[in-house]
Formats: C-alpha cells, structure tokens, sequence
C-alpha cells in the first residue's frame, strides 16, 4: 500500500506540474507563457505565482519583502506551516476571519477535480464552488466533455473519488490537493 500511495502522490505531481501552466495561464492574462517541460521561472521567482505562493501574513505587492523571501530572510520564511494566499479566493485573506474563503480558490478547485474526477473534468465549465459547500463530486463526463460510445467491450473508467469511495469533498482530500498545488 505505501509502494502504491508513493507511486500515485509522485504520478499527480509529475502530472499535474504540466496541467496547471494552462490555468496559471488563464488566472494572470499579463503573465508570460509558461513553458510545461521547464521548472524555471516558477514558484516564488514568477511575480504571479509567487502571489499564490506568498504567506498570508507578508505583503507580497511590496518589493522589499518579496526580495525577502525570494532570498531566504530568516524573518520572511516559507514554511510548511505558512497559510499561502492560494488557499483564498481571488488570493484574499482577511487576518480578522482567516476562516472566510479558506480552501475557496478556483485554482486549488482545478487541482481537486484534476486528481480526483478526472483531468478531463477540468477542461469543462468549472462549477461554483465558492457559492456552496460539500458538492459531490462527479463520477460521469461533466457537460461539454467528449463522450465515447460505450461498445460491448469497452468498461467505464472509474474516477479515483469512485474507486476509493469519495462521497462528498473532504478535509483531506482538499489538503492533498493544497499540498499538490504548492
């Protein structure tokens, strides 16, 4: 089991390192393109994803403090304990109700259905997930995905939410796909 859980964790992260350079895209229309076999030029040294990136309590707009980080200051770290701001919709953390928005970013959304749907479910119309709470999720071609005819032969493929019965989204799925995302 632990040789299969290292397997799946190292194939969503090699997967999913190609899959968000589209969404990032799509996120910052100002950002320069991306390239999906390259590692440079991401994490905390792109302006944009360092956005992401950056902990809720340092003001990543502020050039003094994103220099800070992006060279190690002993009182500007990143640790695993740092809430990042693409945790939150829209990157907006509110430190008087850190509660508010928590786990509501699109981006964050896009990597829980890639690795728990399908990778398929995210190229169609992303639902609402900031208006509601516990949505199931899908087990069939969300709207607008090409449909394969079923023949004789054919067998569905079932999506890892149905194969280690996932009924509802939780807690911890969200915090993989936080990790995944990070």
């Amino acid at each position: 089991l632990t040789h299969g859980s290292r397997n799946t964790r190292s194939d969503d992260t090699k997967n999913l390192k190609a899959a968000i350079v589209p969404w990032l895209q799509r996120l910052f229309v100002d950002m320069p393109a991306l390239d999906v076999e390259s590692r440079e030029d991401r994490g905390i040294y792109n302006d944009f994803v360092g956005a992401l990136l950056c902990p809720t309590e340092y003001d990543w707009d502020d050039l003094e403090v994103r220099t800070m980080i992006r060279e190690g200051d002993a009182d500007h770290l990143i640790t695993a304990g740092s809430w990042f701001k693409g945790l939150y919709p829209h990157d907006k953390f509110d430190p008087d109700n850190p509660d508010v928005g928590l786990f509501r970013n699109a981006l964050l959304m896009n990597v829980w259905q890639y690795i728990f749907t399908s990778p398929i479910s995210v190229k169609a119309k992303v639902p609402a997930w900031e208006e509601s709470e516990n949505i199931p999720p899908s087990t069939s071609n969300p709207p607008g995905c090409p449909h394969k005819k079923k023949g004789p032969a054919q067998t569905p493929k079932r999506s890892v939410a149905t194969l280690i019965g996932l009924k509802r989204v939780s807690g911890r799925s969200i915090a993989y796909a936080a990790v995944q995302m990070r």
